[in-house]
This record gives C-alpha cells, sequence and structure tokens, in this order.
C-alpha cells in the first residue's frame, strides 16, 4: 500500500519544490519526486547549530514568496527558529506538515505511520486544501 501511494503522489506533484525544517522527511521528499530547498538550513537545526544570517533569509523569502509549496517540520522536536518558520508558513498561506522522526504510539506498525505521513503529504498538496 505504501510504495503505491508513494508511486501516486509522485506522478502528480513530482518536481513540487518543498522545504522543511530539518532533515527528517527528506528521504521521503526524493522519493515522492520533490525539489527540497534549504537543506543548509536543515542541517544547522539537525546539529544544534544557528543557521547563517544567508540561511535563515532565503528560508524566509521561499515562504513568504511561496517559492515552495510544503513546509515539513518535525512535530517532536521544536526551537524557537522552526517555530518562528512554521508561523511564517501559516501566516504565508504556505501548508504545513508535521512528521515524525519515531513511530508515534498510535502508528500499529511502520506501514501505517508512512501511510499516514503520505496521506498529510498528500491532503496539503490537493487543490481543494
Amino acid at each position: 500500500v505504501t510504495t503505491s501511494k508513494i508511486s501516486e503522489i509522485k506522478s502528480k506533484y513530482g518536481g513540487t519544490s518543498v522545504t522543511a525544517t530539518e532533515p527528517v522527511f527528506n528521504y521521503m521528499a526524493r522519493a515522492l519526486g520533490f525539489k527540497m530547498e534549504n537543506e543548509g538550513f536543515q542541517h544547522a537545526v539537525m546539529n544544534g547549530t544557528e543557521p547563517s544570517f544567508e540561511q535563515t533569509a532565503d528560508f524566509e523569502k521561499s515562504l513568504r514568496e511561496k517559492s515552495v509549496n510544503i513546509l515539513f517540520y518535525n512535530s517532536q522536536v521544536t526551537s524557537p527558529a522552526t517555530d518562528r518558520m512554521v508561523a511564517l508558513a501559516k501566516a504565508s498561506g504556505v501548508p504545513v506538515v508535521g512528521v515524525t522522526e519515531m513511530q508515534p504510539p498510535d502508528a500499529k506498525n511502520y506501514a501505517d505511520w508512512m501511510l499516514a505521513e503520505l496521506n498529510k503529504v498528500e491532503t496539503a498538496l490537493s487543490p481543494s486544501h
């Protein structure tokens, strides 16, 4: 089921520009054919360092100008920098999708966890969103 959902999303939305506060979802984003923006910012956050002024400015610009179609964020770990980006995305009308780096307790198994995350992605990209 999960691989068919990946194929379905990739065929509809492959090439879509997206961004993330940290690289938790990047492998799946690549599998979906997405173009990931702002990776320098993501790696700084993941490594517990402050993103550079330029990385932060570029990230903010991509949200304000809506040059990205989704902002992924790790809903299990937040910081003032990630909270600010989530708020800016929402204010700019960029869909925000919370993803997790560890299987949440309510997921029966890995496949259910991934399918739930893929369904959130599909909802965020659907025209009725």
